[in-house]
């Protein structure tokens, strides 16, 4: 008898243990941290915006210059909510996006239906980046890839990795385009840099424009990343030093002249090339904005850039109407005068004002400048409305009222490589740095349904101030 209530004693004892432990699983929270350990297979990871921001993301990374990452490799997304903090990789709403390997021989097929002097050119295009490819990124292969049909207005977390190996990158996030009038996004320009020191002046600079102005939706960023584009050491010091903080950014990016041709940033950034020419540019939408991305280096088929960007414009019914590049038509800097800048000038003042573009921002001459409304003979235009509004620091902000004709900014450099201004455009410049200045300037645009709010702000490099020194508004 006495054996016979140990055994149910026991027994009671047991379940009452199962019990617990039933409990103890239910109350444990369903979204404990995912933890894993991120690999240094994969380095130099950037989200991109080149198509419709409510709907895509391209993605760049790199890996070693080992076939067994060829096509192998993946982004894979988790949708997650507005407030989670932590991915959940592990959950069955995760998906993955093939990455696709570039290495040159993506880029030897010859095109059809082209004149003789027309395949020259593409064969001369070809091999520039097979040289770019094999001769300057030899031990390294790139991998892009793009998400397509995402939610609007939801927030993914995202790695890059290889299934197969079961190996992943850190991870970053970024939230789409909730498709309302208003949204924010920060414009910076010339980094310019080729060592550990400067590269980290200017990711100090980008960091403190972020702490004071808070997360931007997307950084816009006019040309000239590095000193010398063919040097892959300056990329990796480039994506070094702002990894820290840049997988919490969406960028976007112009080819400029320092970049040494158009596919050593489209190789770095998963730029959109076409294939007929391999230079970068394009355009998305964002919001009630469309924003075009031009490349000023396009020496041979500017013509052709220039007709599709008419095109583009023409065809958008968006309210706003950006146009970013990296050569200035319109500044108080040296290079305002230049050939290059002149033949830019002549091809593309009359159609951005005849397609009512709203702002245009550049950098190339690492002085700050702004313009009043430019109208397509390149002489100040007019509007129905104007006042002056001073700041607290006493900097006066413009108001424009419909206003008909462009905005020109060109900003100072976000690195520590500083020219002088010297009073070029003088007609139109309303603004602009007269000599040398050192202190690095971003602009944060502000889109408030029919206002759109431009305010530039310069850094203290040394107290880490951030103080406005220019603003203007247009009101539609």
């Amino acid at each position: 008898m006495k054996k016979k209530l140990f055994v149910i004693a026991l027994c009671m004892i047991l379940l009452l243990s199962l019990v617990a432990l039933t409990a103890c699983k239910d109350d444990a929270p369903d979204d404990a941290p995912y933890t894993y350990e991120p690999s240094s297979d994969y380095y130099n990871l950037v989200a991109v915006l080149t198509d419709n921001g409510a709907t895509t993301r391209s993605f760049s990374f790199f890996t070693a210059n080992d076939e067994s990452y060829r096509d192998a490799c993946v982004v894979q997304l988790d949708p997650a909510g507005a407030s989670e903090t932590e991915p959940q990789f592990n959950t069955s709403d995760n998906f993955t996006i093939n990455a696709v390997s570039e290495m040159a021989d993506k880029y030897n097929a010859i095109q059809d239906g082209k004149t003789s002097a027309e395949q020259l050119k593409a064969n001369a295009n070809r091999n520039m980046i097979n040289l770019t490819l094999n001769n300057i990124f030899p031990d390294r292969m790139g991998h892009h890839a793009s998400a397509t049909n995402l939610t609007s207005g939801q927030k993914y977390f995202y790695r890059m990795g290889c299934p197969d190996k079961d190996t992943w990158s850190s991870w970053g996030t970024f939230t789409t385009d909730d498709g309302d009038d208003t949204f924010s996004f920060l414009h910076i320009t010339d980094s310019q840099a080729d060592t550990k020191e400067r590269f980290d002046m200017f990711a100090h600079s980008l960091r403190s424009a972020i702490n004071h102005t808070g997360t931007p939706e997307f950084v816009l960023f006019t040309g000239d990343l590095v000193e010398d584009g063919n040097v892959k050491e300056e990329w990796d010091l480039l994506f070094e030093s702002i990894k820290d903080f840049s997988n919490t950014l969406s960028f976007s990016a112009a080819t400029g002249n320092h970049e040494k041709n158009s596919y050593n940033i489209a190789y770095n950034f998963n730029l959109p090339v076409p294939s007929d020419n391999f230079y970068a540019y394009y355009a998305y939408e964002y919001g009630d904005a469309l924003v075009v991305v031009l490349d000023t280096e396009d020496d041979f088929l500017i013509a052709e850039q220039a007709a599709w960007a008419d095109a583009v414009l023409a065809a958008s019914n968006k309210k706003w109407k950006i146009v970013a590049f990296h050569k200035s038509l319109y500044s108080s800097g040296g290079h305002a005068d230049a050939d290059d800048t002149l033949r830019l000038k002549k091809i593309y003042t009359p159609i951005l004002a005849r397609n009512n573009v709203d702002l245009v921002m550049s950098g190339h001459d690492h002085v700050y400048a702004r313009t009043v409304p430019v109208d397509g003979e390149g002489n100040p235009a007019t509007f129905e409305g104007y006042r002056e509004e001073t700041l607290e620091n006493g900097v006066v902000k413009e108001i424009y009222t419909k206003p008909n004709g462009v905005m020109y900014s060109i900003n100072r450099t976000i690195g520590s490589k500083f020219y002088g201004g010297e009073g070029q455009n003088a007609n139109v410049i309303s603004v602009g740095d007269e000599g040398r200045a050192d202190k690095p300037v971003f602009s944060k645009i502000d889109i408030v349904g029919s206002t759109l709010i431009y305010t530039a702000y310069e850094v203290d490099y040394d107290t880490g101030d951030v103080t406005i020194i220019d603003a203007f508004e247009i009101n539609k």
